[in-house]
This record gives structure tokens, sequence and C-alpha cells, in this order.
């Protein structure tokens, strides 16, 4: 996932794991593909944190 950039299609990972001996279905790959992309997307999101300012510590000394 990380390779790929989350952009990698379940058919193409379907493809290559039945190459590999999966006997499973389509939509079981479909599926985990679906599971492990929501997860890596949410450890890729930027957080959004607010500015709190320290009291004195922004002011410019000669203004005080």
């Amino acid at each position: 996932m990380a390779r790929s950039g989350g952009r990698i299609r379940a058919d193409v990972v379907h493809r290559r794991i039945t190459a590999m001996g999966f006997a499973g279905g389509e939509r079981a790959t479909r599926r985990a593909v679906a599971a492990v992309k929501k997860s890596w997307r949410a450890g890729q999101r930027r957080v959004f944190r607010p500015w709190l300012p320290e009291p004195g510590l922004w002011m410019p000394a000669r203004v005080r």
C-alpha cells in the first residue's frame, strides 16, 4: 500500500495472489483491499491543531 501510495486496485491484487496460490474469491479480495486502504488512509491524514498562543510569547518586546 505504501509503495503505490494507496492506489493499488483490488483486481490487480487478486490476479497477483491467485498466481501465488490463493483460492478465495474476488469479492473477498475486494473487501480486504478496501479495509487495508481505509486504515492506510487514516494514518496518512493531516492533523489540524488549533493555534493556542501562550500569553506574552507572541507579542514583540517593544509593544509591551
